[in-house]
């Protein structure tokens, strides 16, 4: 029977508004909560509010259409591969495949990109190894990254061939990687990668990575006969986000007795022209001091080539520096023109190309070719893969075009709100003692006050003798900051960084696809048992609370070990006594948190506010935000367990009639 074209039409049309308003729902809080923090409690205006307004619904449009075509695509496709594979290839062919699954997709990763490019704020000088890792060697730290992930779902697989419960997994591995990560922050700069190397756990389980996978492990626990429970195809993403963390420590361990320590600005500079520091070329000096150097840095490079008598002299002489202050920058901020637009459009038209396109090539060959298996609804897995291609151009791009630059520049503002004395200073002219009028505390003590009269009415402030230029006639009068509720001001400062760090983290984690994904996938295989929206509130919840740890962690300094030590041996504590089939979902709610969405918001807030203090970096936040879900979940899982048990006892205790 066919559907005439206007009723198709109908059909759509009623579908897409219906998703479209589910992504809407998902995104709104986020966007409006960055919006009230920008307007009314920093009071700054929108910036290119037309180009803002049109990166949100690119993001809304991009979600909706990437999550579709997630699941009509490439869902289907590594599900499918899943329970043939084992039967055509046997187990060594599913290793196989999933070292190659895993290390394509962490590549094809988003995120990455936005893990590369937090290491623009990070000087060499300060912290070599990091600039090192994130600069001189990116190709090969994704690589490692890559091989992380891919060795941990080649393990997954294994786990689920063979009927593995994930504890003993859990229970050896965070131990190891916790050891590890201990004995790094304790090698000379071994501390600098400990907060990169969890990081880089945290990204790699995105928008790609986790729906193929979830399906993949799908697939194989259901060739197997599902013998786990319900719940048998998670645990992987939980392995691809603690492996990646052994790798990247492994590897910056490696690198770490080739490089300088950490030095002054003017150290490394002379280092660098001596040729005894090597960890970037003289001929891009300029271009660093540019971009991230101090004035009085600059200033001593001029001076040490004026000095030199070497051919570089002419080269890299100051003038020629400014050629890298016009460069553009690759996100358009400021730039509200067609072509800026349709120029960002086609830079991500071909990164998305790089992400899917492989992807959906190497499963389709695999499976029909290989495999030689055959699909009855290849139109929807072929609309699929569309979908999910054009999908992440738009998300991408209305990242780069809405939320990424309001949440720079809200990065950027949060730390002034630390300021532990906001007060507003102003000069009072031809000031004289007569000025100066006798007055009384509440509790009923003497004291000299200065009363202003203006338009807005009487004003009176305590005297102060040390601001008093009696000489030039002149007194500085601190007026200080209105703070609500009479709270002291440090207290108010840090209270509204905490607060938009814990919404921060709701807020984007309630709209990453990953964890829709993941919801999705959980409430169908527990058969309505666990609701997605339970599971995406409870990780979304954790997820603030991580980002509060981890503003806290920057704010005071503390140590990234002393928060992930007893954090992950709570997590532990909780997994032994959770049951099976809620480990593996809880575990992976830590790793499908940190998305396109989530990072480049999250990474935003850390290095604005280590910036702003002094911190070499502001690494480290992400690893607490992968942590904390762990916990709730576990949590929330031990509390359902409760509950039903006391529910089914009452049910017992009623007398039938």
């Amino acid at each position: 029977m066919s559907i005439a074209p206007p009723v198709a039409l109908r059909m759509v049309g009623t579908y897409l508004r219906t998703k479209l308003a589910e992504q809407i729902r998902s995104t709104f809080f986020i966007v409006a909560y960055l919006l009230v923090f920008q307007v009314l409690i920093f009071r700054a205006p929108l910036v290119n509010a037309g180009l803002l307004a049109l990166g949100l619904g690119f993001v809304i449009l991009g979600l909706t259409l990437f999550l579709e075509g997630i699941f009509l695509g490439l869902m289907p496709l590594g599900e499918r591969i899943g329970l043939t594979l084992p039967v055509r290839g046997g187990l060594a062919a599913v290793l196989a495949f999933s070292l190659v699954l895993g290390v394509g997709a962490t590549l094809a990763e988003p995120a990455i990109s936005a893990l590369r490019t937090a290491g623009s704020a990070i000087t060499p000088w300060d912290s070599p190894l990091l600039f090192a890792l994130l600069e001189r060697y990116s190709l090969e730290l994704s690589l490692v990254i890559g091989a992380g992930v891919g060795l941990a779902v080649a393990l997954g697989m294994l786990r689920f061939y063979f009927f593995l419960s994930l504890k003993p997994f859990v229970v050896i591995l965070m131990p190891l990687v916790l050891v590890l990560s201990w004995f790094a922050a304790r090698q000379p700069g071994g501390d600098q990668i400990v907060g990169l190397a969890w990081d880089s756990g945290a990204v790699t389980t995105g928008v790609v990575t986790v729906p193929l996978i979830l399906a993949l492990g799908m697939g194989v626990s259901r060739f197997r006969g599902s013998g786990q429970g319900s719940a048998g195809g998670f645990g992987v993403v939980m392995l691809a986000s603690a492996l990646p963390v052994l790798a990247v420590l492994i590897f910056g361990l490696a690198l770490s007795p080739g490089m300088p320590a950490p030095s002054t600005e003017e150290d490394f500079i002379q280092g660098v022209l001596d040729g005894r520091v090597r960890l970037i070329s003289s001929d891009r000096l300029p271009e660093l001091l540019e971009n991230r150097g101090t004035p009085q840095g600059r200033h001593y490079y001029a001076l040490a080539l004026e000095s030199s008598q070497t051919q570089t002299q002419t080269q890299n002489s100051p003038g020629e520096s400014s050629q890298y202050a016009d460069r553009p920058a690759a996100i358009p901020k400021s730039a509200e023109s067609r072509g800026a637009v349709l120029g960002l459009l086609g830079t991500e038209l071909r990164g998305a190309a790089r992400a899917i396109l492989p992807l959906a090539g190497v499963l389709s060959l695999l499976l029909f070719l290989v495999l030689r298996e055959r699909t009855r609804y290849l139109d929807e897995v072929a609309l699929g893969i569309v979908l999910s291609f054009l999908g992440l151009v738009l998300v991408t791009s209305g990242i780069l075009l809405g939320l990424s630059p309001l949440g720079d520049e809200i990065g950027r503002r949060l730390p002034e709100q630390l300021d532990p004395a906001p007060a507003v200073q102003r000069t009072l002219r031809n000031f004289d003692e007569t000025s100066v009028v006798r007055g009384y505390t509440p509790q009923g003590e003497p004291q000299q006050l200065v009363i202003i009269h203006g338009a807005g009415g009487t004003e009176v402030y305590p005297y102060r003798e040390e601001n008093h230029n009696r000489s030039l006639g002149l007194y500085e009068l601190i007026v200080p900051a209105q703070i609500p509720l009479g709270l002291p001001p440090a207290v108010w400062g840090l209270g509204v960084v905490l607060v938009f760090a814990f919404g921060l983290g709701y807020g984007s984690t309630l709209a990453e696809p990953a964890l829709a994904a993941m919801g999705k996938t959980v409430e169908t295989m527990t058969v309505g048992t666990l609701r997605a929206k339970a599971i995406i509130a409870v990780v979304s919840l954790g997820v603030g609370f991580g980002l509060v740890l981890g503003v806290l962690r920057i704010v005071y300094a503390i140590p990234l070990l002393n928060l992930l030590l007893p954090g992950y041996g709570l997590a532990l504590i909780l997994t032994l006594f959770s049951e099976d089939d809620f480990v593996g979902i809880a575990w992976d709610a830590g790793g499908v948190t940190t998305g396109p969405v989530t990072v480049p918001l999250v990474l935003s807030l850390g290095l604005g506010i280590g910036t702003a203090l002094g911190v070499s970096d502001g690494f480290g936040i992400l690893a607490l935000a992968s942590l904390c879900p762990v916990i709730t979940v576990l949590l929330y899982g031990i509390l359902a367990r409760i509950r039903r048990r006391a529910i089914l006892a009452e049910t017992e205790e009623v007398p039938h009639a």
